[in-house]
C-alpha cells in the first residue's frame, strides 16, 4: 500500500492554502483558526503566510518555523492516511 503525500502546496488569500496530494486529491485549508499566539501570529504578515512551503519531513512549514505535520494536513482535508495513491 503507499501511503498519501503532499505533491505542493499554495497560498491562496484569506489564510487559506491550497494542497495537492500524490493521488491528485486537493484541498482548501483554512488556516486562521490555528493563528492563537506565539509563532503562529507571524502568519498574519501577508508576506509571512505567502512562505509556505512543503518541508522535508512531508508536511509544509513557514519561514517562521511554525509547520503542520502531513498527519494533521491528512486530518483537516479529511483524507484518510492509509487511503492507496
Amino acid at each position: 500500500m503507499i501511503m498519501i503525500k503532499l505533491a505542493s502546496v499554495t497560498p491562496i488569500k484569506d489564510k487559506i492554502i491550497k494542497v495537492v496530494f500524490s493521488d491528485g486529491r486537493e484541498s482548501n485549508i483554512d488556516i486562521k483558526p490555528f493563528i492563537r499566539g506565539g509563532i503562529s501570529d507571524d502568519l498574519e504578515d501577508d508576506n509571512i503566510f505567502n512562505s509556505v512551503k512543503l518541508d522535508n519531513l512531508s508536511g509544509i512549514c513557514w519561514e517562521n518555523g511554525f509547520d503542520f505535520s502531513l498527519d494533521i494536513i491528512l486530518e483537516l482535508a479529511n483524507i484518510d492516511a492509509k487511503q492507496v495513491a
